[in-house]
């Protein structure tokens, strides 16, 4: 067995739709899945700016839906930092990361893993007005468990 931490997916941004679903790969234990968000680009309105909390206020809610009907997880990203500071007390986790702890959960035997990302609209986390952003994401990043010699799809 070996345990390795790759990057998933990117999910953009979007103005125009505040939910987007991620169809996670279904071969191995997952044991925690990693979100990092970035920043972009912001035009229109007069002087546009990201407010100082919107690393952490961009993400309105996490779930984490098995085979299209169980909801094993459904938190605020603010929910789940704070759940961090709790679980790694001595670590407080910079601003856009967080974690969701998974134990050793066996995705190869579910029909379906699914990630809804539920954004904040661009005007709670801005000022100045800005009408669309350029290069706002999060980064997902999967720990997991493979057999040795066994490579991620």
């Amino acid at each position: 067995m070996a345990i390795i931490t790759r990057k998933v997916k990117t999910i953009d941004y979007t103005v125009d739709g505040p939910q987007a679903r991620v169809a996670l790969p279904r071969q191995h234990f997952y044991m925690r899945l990693r979100f990092k968000v970035t920043l972009g680009t912001l035009t229109g309105g007069a002087s546009p700016a990201f407010t100082a909390t919107a690393k952490d206020d961009l993400i309105q809610r996490l779930e984490l839906v098995i085979g299209g009907q169980l909801t094993v997880r459904n938190l605020s990203f603010q929910d789940l930092r704070k759940l961090n500071l709790l679980t790694y007390k001595d670590t407080t986790p910079s601003s856009g990361f967080a974690y969701m702890d998974l134990g050793f959960l066996p995705s190869f035997l579910f029909t379906s893993l699914d990630l809804i990302v539920t954004f904040a609209q661009l005007s709670t986390v801005t000022t100045g007005n800005p009408t669309s952003t350029s290069g706002t994401k999060v980064d997902l990043f999967a720990r997991e468990q493979v057999n040795v010699g066994q490579k991620p799809a």
